[in-house]
């Protein structure tokens, strides 16, 4: 759920970006500055948010993985290992791709 969450911000953001960078383009010409720079504001919260989502993912990750009673220690951290590495590359990899893509 915090995944597909993320993805619809992401969609919503990079749709802002270039909604904005349209009307920079139409006003003069050309981008303007105050344009310019709110589009890298919104490219820049889409890192933090990213980070922001991971860090989530590993606290809700690590909940239910102790809920799943491991027999061993070892156990329980291998299985967090493999849950956080699979959210983490969907959600800094995967995801970011998916909401770019340029859609003519």
């Amino acid at each position: 759920i915090v995944l597909l969450i993320a993805f619809g911000i992401n969609i919503g953001i990079f749709y802002i970006k270039i909604e904005l960078q349209k009307v920079g383009d139409d006003e003069k010409g050309g981008t303007s500055s105050g344009v310019y720079w709110l589009v890298r504001i919104l490219t820049i919260s889409v890192s933090l948010f990213t980070a922001f989502v991971n860090a989530i993912l590993g606290r809700i990750i690590r909940y239910f993985s102790s809920q799943e009673k491991h027999p061993t220690y070892s156990a329980y951290h291998m299985s967090v290992a493999i849950k956080l590495s699979i959210a983490m590359f969907l959600n800094t990899g995967i995801i970011p791709i998916l909401s770019n893509i340029k859609t003519s």
